[in-house]
């Protein structure tokens, strides 16, 4: 496995420029699997959970292609937005799919999807909303856990 790390300042189209990279080998997974014959289930038909990372360690520090996604069975906005993007490209559904990172309301940055239409989609929602249902804890809740990935720490 090879770990990369980039430095880059916390600018949401610089990390726009991170992601798209990340989008870019997701798709490439995608494609490997599917020469394989390996089928890869839909982001929204897993039962893959949206976890925050802890402090001093948001962001790019850790962020995952769909494999760690996968095997992780969690991600955080920018795992989770690359992997949706990643998915609408490959199927053809949205070839102009891209991650978009904006500011927050709590002085920070979120990872989001923008289909080719201007449409927003957030895959950190959608997930929050499946798993609330899944479990009946409260969104608000679930929103707050952090991940359990300790592979960088």
């Amino acid at each position: 496995m090879l770990h990369v790390r980039v430095d880059v300042p916390a600018i949401p189209s610089v990390l726009e420029a991170l992601a798209e990279g990340l989008v870019l080998v997701n798709v490439a997974l995608m494609e490997y699997a599917e020469e394989r014959g390996v089928e890869l289930p839909s982001l929204y038909e897993t039962e893959i959970v949206y976890r925050r990372e802890p402090p001093g360690r948001e962001w790019w520090e850790t962020a995952s292609d769909l494999r760690g996604v996968v095997s992780d069975h969690s991600g955080d906005c920018e795992d989770l937005s690359g992997y949706r993007a990643a998915e609408l490209r490959h199927t053809g559904e949205d070839p102009h799919a891209r991650v978009i990172i904006t500011p927050t309301q709590h002085n920070s940055l979120h990872a989001r999807v923008e289909r080719g239409d201007g449409s927003i989609e957030d895959p950190s929602w959608v997930l929050l909303n499946q798993e609330s249902e899944r479990t009946g804890e409260p969104i608000t809740e679930l929103a707050r856990r952090f991940t359990t990935d300790t592979r960088y720490t």
